[in-house]
């Protein structure tokens, strides 16, 4: 049988050491860090133009990269009119690449840029074309400047701000992270160009944070790198062929943590107005043998109305986007997608078959644009990405 054992008292005239208390999170001993070092201009053409590859700087840990894009023309006598993605779709193509040169970030276009940064929930202000102090784009005739845009676009890496997660290491100059810009031809950012046609500055500006000092200015001890630190998001787009009339396959594949699935109709011309009458009704979603989504369209469009706030008219700053159908997973921290305790995300690995289900309005050729943002957990270990 056992016996239990008593305390051991204690030693005269000493107090029991207190315990070692836990080091305050990486925030507590760092600082943020900005800095700017690409700034390349070239001048649109009827062609495409590949920009010089930007290599992000050392700063010890990285969390945004911010693009801000500047067209201006002059001397215009033409009355302009931007397509109907532009001026977005100036950027043809950019990616952010790992150390290997390997995507995390697209590729994709300008406007898939900006549809992931207004439905992903990154920021307070989610709609880039909210920007009142940088967005614009200039119609009309004259000898002003039609025809000239601007807009900011984001590159995310952390994705839960408050707790720097996500940040990348960022501390080697041998092995450095990059972006590729290619600026798209002329005849697709305008149905009317200028006269003219712009000349494209490109400035990038990078956010993160310095190495730790494992410690805050009274000296507590601070964890010395972000929390789940090797969780990577990863942006993709996977596009699909697809005929008027009953659809059921299965979407491409990925392997992660789902914060946001995103789809975008488009008809044969490329044209998103055809999303708001052709769009399933209702769509069902199968997640392998389960059916987690039946919704019917209209119930959709109050959604992203009601979780967003995008009230605004249609295809307006602050408004809905027309074919865009929004699905987040990351809104179980709060009311608004971006608010999340990362339980709520939807895991997929490579097995897990995502079928798309209904029925394509109209008729002829659509292309359905899948937009996917996940995070792959250090060591692939889910519970990283959580407090417990």
């Amino acid at each position: 049988m056992a016996v239990a054992t008593a305390p051991a008292p204690a030693t005269k005239g000493k107090a029991a050491a207190p315990a070692a208390s836990a080091a305050r999170p990486f925030l507590c001993g760092t600082q943020s860090v900005e800095t700017h070092t690409y700034d390349k201009t070239k001048t649109l053409t009827t062609g495409t133009q590949t920009m010089d590859t930007f290599y992000v700087s050392t700063d010890g840990f990285l969390a945004d990269l911010f693009v801000l894009v500047e067209a201006t023309t002059a001397a215009n006598a033409a009355t302009v009119a931007f397509a109907a993605d532009a001026p977005w779709n100036m950027i043809q193509s950019i990616t952010f690449n790992d150390t290997t040169n390997k995507p995390i970030i697209g590729p994709f276009s300008g406007l898939d840029l900006k549809m992931f940064l207004k439905y992903g929930g990154f920021a307070f202000v989610d709609d880039p074309q909210q920007d009142v102090a940088n967005y614009s784009a200039v119609t009309g005739v004259g000898a002003g400047l039609g025809g000239s845009a601007s807009f900011v676009l984001r590159i995310p890496l952390q994705f839960v701000a408050r707790e720097a997660l996500g940040a990348l290491p960022n501390t080697s100059n041998q092995t450095v992270y990059s972006v590729d810009i290619t600026l798209n031809a002329s005849g697709q950012v305008y149905t009317t160009p200028p006269t003219t046609l712009p000349s494209v500055r490109v400035r990038i500006q990078q956010d993160g944070y310095r190495e730790s000092a494992g410690q805050d200015i009274q000296g507590n001890p601070t964890q010395r790198t972000p929390p789940a630190l090797g969780a990577v998001q990863y942006m993709r787009k996977f596009s699909d062929d697809i005929s008027a009339g009953a659809q059921n396959f299965r979407l491409s594949p990925w392997e992660g943590m789902t914060r946001g699935l995103h789809f975008i109709l488009r008809d044969s011309t490329g044209s998103r107005s055809v999303g708001e009458t052709d769009f399933p009704d209702p769509l069902r979603l199968h997640y392998d043998n389960n059916l987690p989504i039946d919704r019917l369209k209209a119930i959709w469009k109050h959604k992203i109305i009601t979780q967003y706030g995008y009230t605004a008219a249609i295809d307006t700053a602050g408004g809905r986007d027309s074919g865009v159908y929004a699905l987040p997973f990351n809104r179980d921290w709060g009311l608004k997608p971006g608010q999340e305790g990362r339980y709520g995300y939807m895991p997929v690995s490579a097995g897990t078959a995502i079928r798309f289900d209904g029925v394509i309005g109209g008729s002829g050729s659509h292309k359905l644009e899948t937009l996917v943002n996940y995070v792959n957990p250090p060591g692939g270990q889910v519970k990283a990405l959580t407090a417990r």
